[in-house]
This record gives C-alpha cells, sequence and structure tokens, in this order.
C-alpha cells in the first residue's frame, strides 16, 4: 500500500500562510520575551558591586543537554524529510527519537535544577545581593515551558500519522513541518541562552566545564 504524504498546506494559495505567518509572529514574540529577560539580567547585573556578583559552577549536565537538542533538531529533521519516503515507519521512529530526546533534555534540566538548589543556590534567597541564579531559573524554566508545549504538539502529530497508518489513508503532515521549524527555533534558543550563562555566570568556563562533564 502507498502512502502519501504532504509538506505543503492543502489550501487555497496564500500570499502568507496563516499558520505559518502566526507561528513566526509566536517566535518573534518568544525571542522579544527572552531578549527582555537577559537585558533585564544584564541590567540587575550591573547594579551589583563587583565584589557582590554571584560566580559559580554551572551544572555540569547542560553540556550533555546540549548535545540532546541538537540531535533532536536531526532526528525530526529526519523524520519530515522521510515523510515524502516509501518507508511509513521511518518517520514515526524518527519523530519518537526527538520525543524520547525532548524528555531527556527536560530530565536534565530538572537535574540541573537540583543540583543548584542543594548546593546552596535556590530559585529565592532573600539574603543574596545578586539575583543571578534567579534569572537562571526563570530563564531556563521558560524555556522548558516551551519544549514541554512543543513536545505535546508532536505528540498529537505523531498520534494522527500512526492512526493514517493504521488505517490505511493519506495523511497530510504539513503540521510537521510547523512544529520542526519551532522546534529548530528552541534548539537555537537553548544554543543562546547557554553561551550567555557561560559568559555570564560561569566561574570555571565552557572547556572546562565540558571536562567535568564528560570526564575528559
Amino acid at each position: 500500500m502507498a502512502y502519501t504524504y504532504s509538506l505543503e498546506k492543502d489550501q487555497p494559495n496564500y500570499i502568507v500562510d496563516p499558520l505559518k505567518f502566526a507561528l513566526w509572529l509566536f517566535i518573534l514574540t518568544v525571542i522579544m520575551v527572552f531578549g527582555g529577560l537577559t537585558s533585564a539580567f544584564i541590567v540587575q547585573r550591573g547594579m551589583v558591586p563587583a565584589d557582590q556578583q554571584l560566580i559559580f559552577d554551572l551544572p555540569a549536565i547542560l553540556w550533555p543537554n546540549l548535545m540532546l537538542i541538537l540531535f533532536s533538531s536531526v532526528t525530526l529533521m529526519v523524520g519530515v524529510r522521510s515523510l515524502q519516503g516509501d518507508r511509513p515507519w521511518l518517520p514515526m521512529l524518527a519523530f519518537g527519537m526527538t520525543f524520547v530526546l525532548g524528555l531527556l533534555f527536560l530530565r536534565g534540566q530538572w537535574q540541573a535544577f537540583l543540583e543548584l538548589a542543594n548546593s546552596g543556590l535556590p530559585l529565592v534567597d532573600r539574603s543574596r545581593a545578586d539575583n543571578a541564579v534567579s534569572h537562571f531559573y526563570v530563564m531556563t524554566g521558560l524555556h522548558g515551558i516551551h519544549i514541554v508545549a512543543a513536545l505535546l504538539v508532536l505528540l498529537v502529530g505523531m498520534w494522527r500519522l500512526g492512526r493514517a497508518l493504521v488505517l490505511g489513508r493519506p495523511y497530510q503532515q504539513y503540521r510537521f513541518v510547523l512544529t520542526a521549524i519551532f522546534w529548530h527555533f528552541l534548539g537555537v534558543l537553548w544554543v543562546y541562552l547557554f553561551v550567555f550563562m557561560i559568559a555570564q555566570l560561569s566561574e570555571e568556563g565552557a572547556g572546562a566545564m565540558f571536562q567535568r562533564a564528560f570526564g575528559f
């Protein structure tokens, strides 16, 4: 049985596709939110005397998490591209791997939170003059919420794709293209946050943190 998938939206021709336009508008909003958060961090940091600024070792799990989210973009891209192939199981496998990698990323973020809290750096501490670590929790937590939302959308798409395969029906997968765009954006956003946090908060630098993460 042949399975046919379409990566284009089956709607009348638009100058600008409404769904894609709405997605890019939302992405622009997210960029503004995180731009505001990082700007607030820099302003708050500048108001703290240099001898009271908080510098600490970031959780080493952030390095593996960076690799997880970058690799998940690869698996998602493989899944989208394979939708037009003749192996209907390949997209499901690739999307499933992306979903698992996303869950592992969230687990790693939670582990980073626990590591910081157990080292005496909780989300809120009124005795701290520098609230930089609070900004870390907020920025990474907000990013994680967007990851959860993207995973839910991916899970719904997988369920619909699986139902189409079982029933032997062709199924348009344009929404997977939109999901992939947002997922790739979240990966780029995490790279930005990762570099920003190392530059602003890390005492040891990226290389030493990498060695601590992987034991090199």
